[in-house]
């Protein structure tokens, strides 16, 4: 029987966990340093999907350490990375294209671990039945550094010339509504709006990272943090990563249609 947790149960859950031992607390942290800085900003992202999850239940994991945990709630029209690169926030949970492109641009952060795998799926309509078929089609994006970046790689994967065989489409609303109002073609998803599509009959998935080689061995969200944050706290950083890493089995997702288990999580 699939067990989907909210957050006050994970929460129930873990304090029991912890009072238990489970969590090992007395032994592991004990034995650790004292961090340098009990302080730490992380960013709040409205929409973000359960890719965050693991970031919000760490305010909880960090405050029983002692830590103060601040939370910056940036434009959900501007992409995270610019918060980092503002110094509005220490960490970030992104994509590899957004690190990437991040460091390309100079700004100064380390790419810590990765957080999730299998995440995304890329839904078409009928005509479509493999990557191969979006030659000539219309892709909806949103953030064209996530979106774009990613079915452009998938693209070029099959032999595609992602800026001259795909007509691009940014869109502003639902990816699920210009869908279905024939608007675009085809669109790259995350839970749980994949799952609400299947349940909803919306399209049908030609790419699974969950399943799909080579997709299946990437990350498709990975933790950085500042350079400067993690050379002037090590200790710190190590105890932050720590807590967003024990969070993310934590999943928000549509009632009934939770993906499938990450490795090394118990669902």
């Amino acid at each position: 029987m699939q067990n989907i947790q909210n957050r006050r149960s994970f929460l129930a859950g873990a304090a029991a966990a912890s009072s238990a031992g489970l969590f090992a607390r007395a032994s592991s942290v004990s034995a650790e340093p004292a961090p340098e800085t009990t302080k730490v900003r992380l960013p709040r992202w409205i929409g973000g999907g359960y890719c965050w999850a693991g970031a919000y239940i760490a305010d909880e994991l960090l405050r029983a350490e002692g830590f103060t945990v601040y939370y910056f709630q940036g434009d959900p029209k501007v992409d995270q990375p610019q918060w980092i690169a503002q110094g509005k926030t220490a960490f970030s949970i992104n994509s590899p294209p957004m690190h990437i492109t991040s460091i390309e641009a100079g700004v100064p952060i380390k790419v810590l671990e990765g957080l999730h795998s299998g995440c995304l799926e890329l839904v078409a309509n009928d005509g479509i039945r493999s990557v191969a078929d979006l030659k000539g089609k219309r892709v909806g994006v949103w953030l064209p550094g996530v979106e774009k970046a990613h079915v452009s790689i998938m693209a070029a994967y099959v032999g595609l010339d992602p800026e001259h065989d795909i007509q691009w489409v940014h869109r502003e609303g639902s990816a699920t509504e210009l869908f279905v109002q024939g608007k675009i073609d085809a669109f790259l998803t995350a839970p749980p709006h994949g799952q609400r599509a299947r349940a909803e009959k919306i399209g049908h998935v030609i790419l699974d990272t969950a399943v799909d080689s080579p997709w299946a061995q990437h990350f498709c969200c990975m933790i950085s943090a500042t350079s400067n944050y993690v050379s002037k706290y090590p200790v710190a950083t190590k105890r932050v990563l720590r807590a967003i890493l024990k969070s993310r089995c934590v999943r928000k997702c549509h009632p009934g249609a939770c993906p499938s288990p990450i490795p090394g999580c118990v669902a």
